[in-house]
């Protein structure tokens, strides 16, 4: 008798669910179908709204005239004049900048880049705090 009464339920349950595949089926050919009739509607049934007027500038249409810096043959280009230097410290060429003989040459003795002297290189006050840190810590 136990096996009777599986086979069925089991009947029944496979019944069910063919009952469910068919309405499963048959809903996913409706939403097909609706799909269609919606991506097929006239663009002049829907309502057209017309797009906000852009902000962004127009680019100018007329043509661009170059001019032409073009020295004849005749003409030599000369590059612009520079204004002269108004100082009193005279030139230095070691360093290619304006000093006086007895100030020295902005080289760093510690790092020896130019600009800056020992007195405020970043590279020489780092090693002193380093230093100082070791010192404190023996």
């Amino acid at each position: 008798m136990y096996n009777g009464q599986m086979s069925e339920q089991t009947a029944k349950s496979a019944q069910q669910i063919g009952e469910v595949i068919l309405k499963s089926v048959d809903l996913g050919i409706a939403m097909s179908r609706l799909n269609n009739e919606a991506t097929q509607e006239s663009p002049m049934e829907a309502e057209v709204e017309p797009a906000p007027k852009s902000r962004k500038r127009k680019a100018s249409r007329k043509p661009v005239s170059v001019a032409s810096n073009q020295a004849g043959p005749s003409q030599v280009a000369t590059p612009p004049a520079r204004k002269p230097y108004l100082g009193a410290a005279p030139w230095c060429k070691r360093c290619n900048r304006h000093h006086l003989n007895l100030i020295p040459c902005s080289k760093c003795t510690y790092c020896g880049r130019w600009g800056h002297l020992i007195s405020i290189c970043r590279f020489a006050i780092q090693n002193k705090a380093v230093a100082n840190l070791a010192a404190t810590q023996l």
